[in-house]
């Protein structure tokens, strides 16, 4: 939920996270299934919040929840609920301004919400930021990668040496594969722990898991891998419909 890149492909897109926590957090469970107006869930669960990080749906649409909005925030003794429940019940609602309006975000922690939603073979990129007050909105252009670092471990210097590394893997590459950029998730970087993308830094905290989804026409590829146990699976999903939802 701290890492995450976008990339487009002929047939859909690449959506990978790296997923920095305490080792000490209770081991996601992977595959675990869910329902929603969206149709048939395929995620990650994270037991100690009950919700996931990164999720996609049967109908095509994806999605990935980093910590924090647009700076560091105080974190306070308690909240209502996960983060991570938000981006499973976001799937409940057949259009994003329906979850936009009527989602009751108070007393949740601070978030940012990337969802890609498949529209008749289009793509959109809605991020949603919500600060603890207020949230914001916006489409971010489907037809380019993009990284997204948390701010609540990389502050504005950090992100902005982290895009140029991006920037610097992206430089004459046309096409995209889960393997290539799971490879950049877990090598990229200059050497530095606190830093690079498969981070770890003192005090147990570091990047536990790796989660990449590829959406095709027909299915999408979940794979997952426990980076404290080196565990890997690998899970399809058939998608029923790439129509997806729309924002109107």
């Amino acid at each position: 939920m701290c890492t995450l890149t976008y990339l487009p492909t002929g047939k859909g897109f690449l959506l990978t996270s790296n997923r920095d926590e305490s080792i000490k957090r209770k081991r996601a469970v992977f595959p675990s299934f869910s329902t929603s107006q969206s149709g048939k869930l395929l995620m990650p669960l994270d037991p100690q919040g009950g919700g996931t990080w990164i999720l996609v749906a049967e109908n095509g649409s994806a999605a990935c929840l980093l910590n924090g909005a647009f700076e560091n925030h105080q974190r306070k003794l308690s909240y209502r609920k996960s983060r991570g429940r938000v981006i499973v019940e976001s799937f409940d609602y057949q259009h994003i301004d329906d979850f936009i309006s009527a989602y009751n975000f108070e007393n949740i922690e601070p978030f940012t919400l990337i969802k890609v939603i498949q529209a008749g073979g289009e793509k959109e990129i809605h991020e949603i930021r919500w600060n603890g007050f207020q949230l914001s909105h916006k489409l971010t252009d489907s037809s380019q990668p993009h990284l997204w670092s948390s701010v609540t471990l990389y502050d504005e210097q950090m992100r902005a040496k982290r895009d140029q590394w991006f920037a610097a893997w992206l430089a004459n590459r046309k096409d995209f594969t889960s393997e290539d950029i799971r490879d950049f998730h877990l090598h990229g970087g200059e050497g530095s722990p606190s830093v690079d993308f498969n981070m770890a830094r003192s005090g147990g905290l570091q990047t536990i898991s790796l989660a990449s989804i590829m959406i095709d026409s027909a299915y999408a590829q979940v794979a997952y891998m426990n980076l404290i146990t080196q565990q890997e699976s690998v899970e399809t999903l058939i998608l029923k419909s790439t129509a997806g939802e729309t924002k109107d």
